[in-house]
């Protein structure tokens, strides 16, 4: 697994997370490193763009959802973006869909997810 973050304007209202490759037990510790980093930095919006990412466990979902936990604690939002037909499938699976913000890769909000 790939990750680069980044602020996306000088306001810093938007931290995005762009993830490449699979997330599983092995990559899930890193992606957790990365957004509580961002996190303590209190974005608006944590942007996690899914592009590139090809796969997820139960361990990426974990981390995912202890995420959406601590920012909406402190008042703000994540969302999901570009994810994929199969990633969106675990989601739906799993129940994710209407637990959080989770975007097509058209931009199109899916579920019933967080506001």
């Amino acid at each position: 697994m790939k990750i680069q973050a980044q602020w996306e304007n000088e306001e810093k209202r938007n931290y995005i997370i762009n993830i490449t490759g699979e997330i599983d037990t092995t990559t899930s510790d890193e992606l957790a490193t990365y957004m509580e980093a961002a996190i303590i930095q209190n974005p608006k919006i944590l942007s996690l763009d899914f592009s590139d990412v090809s796969y997820v466990t139960s361990a990426g979902l974990r981390v995912l959802l202890s995420a959406q936990k601590k920012i909406h604690e402190n008042g703000n939002k994540m969302q999901l973006y570009h994810v994929n037909h199969s990633i969106l499938s675990v989601f739906t699976m799993t129940g994710f869909i209407d637990i959080l913000d989770i975007r097509k890769e058209g931009g199109e909000r899916v579920g019933n997810g967080n506001e």
